[in-house]
Order: structure tokens, then C-alpha cells, then sequence
């Protein structure tokens, strides 16, 4: 999906926090291509993810990022297949090593970038469901969230958009005192950082 506004208003925060020589994990949507725009102001950037975006390939191609480590290309273009197979700085590997927290603690400065759906006032995020229908899998949330507040220099933020509009029109909040009976807890407490919505950033 291309950036809406609350995407690039949510990436204005986020991008001051990467700097050259970062490894970045990032996934699909508006808020991941809307950060990828914006790493040509930043430069000498690594990806280290789960998957593997189109415009990876073409900042490749222009030298900002310098490689990409990822497991799943499975939405990108066949151009993109045809650039990691030609191009030596693009390795896709098991999903052993790019969804093992273990693993992703050993990569330095590492800044993973992950959405929710709700987070309760204690920091607990629920990324993978609506109420009790289930939505998503829970992807890399948890092992990106762990392995980054565990990498050296590593950073993570949680992003995810204050209020949602209800079938009746009404808003309600996103952020709640304890989430909802039912609700999964995709991430825990104890593993959340930064918290980012389109009203700024929660160093929690």
C-alpha cells in the first residue's frame, strides 16, 4: 500500500532515530515504503528481516543500502528475484536465523520497525487480532521486538495509529487501559521500547 499521511507523520519520528551504518528490519505497508523513501537522506543503511521489500533493490542499486539479509521476497516483483540472484549483496536466508531473537541480538545497531493493532497501559500489544477475530500472524513482531532491545546499539519502536472509527462512526482509543478479555498478547511488557503513534513517540 502507498503512505498515507498518518504513515509519513509516524515515519517523521522514527527516521531521526536511524543513522549510517544501522542495519533496518521493516516489513509491508505505507509506514515500511514511506521509511524506505526516506533513507536516501540517510545512507549506508543494512536490511536484516523477515522479508524483503521492491525498493529495497533499487536503493541497492543506488548504493543506500549496502545489503540485504532477508528470508521471504514472496510479495516482491520477478525483478526482484531477478536482482538477488544477480546481485551478490542480496542473500536470502532460512528463516531459522531471520525470526531467531537469538540470532537478531547478535546484529549491532539493529532498529526494528513493527506494528500493533492496541497496546494496554502496561505495554502490552496486540498485533494479531481485532476483538476475537483473528487478523494477522504474528510475523516478526515478538522476535525482532526481543532481539533488538537485546542487540547492542539496538533500538525498536511499536507503531500504531491512536484511535480507529467504529461501524457506527464512533472513535474510540487504541491505547486502553488493559486490552480487551480474548485479545492476544502478541508482545509482551517487558519487550517494548519506543511506542509511536501519529502524535509523537513513548520512550517506555
Amino acid at each position: 500500500a502507498p503512505p498515507q499521511e498518518i504513515d509519513k507523520i509516524m515515519a517523521s519520528y522514527i527516521l531521526p532515530y536511524i543513522h549510517p551504518g544501522d542495519k533496518v528490519q521493516i516489513g509491508f505497508g505505507g509506514l515500511g515504503e514511506e521509511i524506505l523513501a526516506n533513507l536516501r537522506d540517510i545512507g549506508n543503511i543494512e536490511v536484516y528481516s523477515e522479508v524483503a521489500c521492491d525498493n529495497m533493490a533499487q536503493l541497492c542499486r543506488e548504493g543506500v543500502i549496502t545489503k540485504i539479509t532477508a528470508a521471504s521476497p514472496g510479495a516482491c516483483s520477478e525483478e526482484f528475484f531477478k536482482f538477488c540472484y544477480d546481485d551478490p549483496r542480496a542473500d536470502l536466508i532460512s528463516l531459522e536465523y531471520t525470526m531467531n531473537p537469538l540470532e537478531i541480538m547478535k546484529q549491532e545497531n539493529i532498529v526494528a520497525i513493527n506494528a500493533t493493532f492496541m497496546i494496554d497501559l502496561i505495554g502490552q500489544c496486540c498485533s494479531e487480532a481485532q476483538g476475537m477475530v483473528p487478523y494477522s500472524g504474528t510475523g516478526g513482531t515478538f522476535a525482532y521486538q526481543y532481539g533488538s532491545i537485546s542487540a547492542k546499539g539496538g533500538r525498536s519502536f511499536m507503531c500504531l495509529r491512536s484511535t480507529y472509527i467504529d461501524h457506527d462512526g464512533e472513535t474510540h482509543s487504541n491505547i486502553v487501559p488493559w486490552l480487551p478479555e480474548g485479545s492476544i498478547v502478541t508482545t509482551l511488557k517487558n519487550f517494548v521500547m519506543y511506542v509511536v503513534t501519529e502524535h509523537g513517540v513513548a520512550d517506555v
